[in-house]
């Protein structure tokens, strides 16, 4: 019997089915180690907060930033080991207010990420650096420089 079946009918079947089919999705997803917002898990768990990178090429240095609104300095890490730049965070956002009716809403934000990047070509790893401003963290990451042969001259001799 096909799943749509059982889900169009009211009654205790389409409660199992649901059930059985949540307990699916969240298998599969806990998994990968995240969970998308939708199928978030519920109870203790600290849900996933996936900020978005962008990686560029210079000529100098690759350049990699991040928008992590809301995330103190201080609960970001980045570290640069065997070529592969990791960037870790976590982020605690609370906020409280009262409603006309003397009531108290408060809402309460938790999430951690990581992203590691592996660069194409040679870094110079003692060199890197990163700043975060306005919610932006942005990581410097120098290439070494060009060698370029050196020209001597030789003086030729007379016999």
């Amino acid at each position: 019997m096909a799943l749509g079946n059982l889900v169009r009918h009211p009654g205790p079947a389409r409660r199992v089915v649901r059930r059985d089919f949540d307990r699916l999705v969240d298998d599969l997803w806990s998994g990968f180690g995240l969970a998308p917002v939708a199928f978030a898990p519920t109870g203790p768990a600290t849900p996933a907060f996936s900020p978005s990178f962008d990686a560029v090429e210079l000529e100098d240095a690759y350049r990699v930033t991040a928008d992590i609104p809301g995330v103190d300095p201080g609960d970001v890490e980045v570290s640069v080991e065997d070529g592969v730049l990791t960037i870790r965070g976590q982020r605690h956002y609370e906020d409280e207010s009262e409603d006309a009716e003397g009531g108290v809403q408060k809402l309460s934000e938790r999430g951690r990420f990581e992203r590691r990047i592996r660069f194409p070509g040679e870094i110079v790893e003692t060199d890197v650096k990163a700043t975060h401003k306005h919610g932006v963290l942005t990581v410097t990451v120098p290439k070494p420089a060009e060698v370029k042969p050196e020209i001597r001259s030789i003086p030729v001799e007379t016999a």
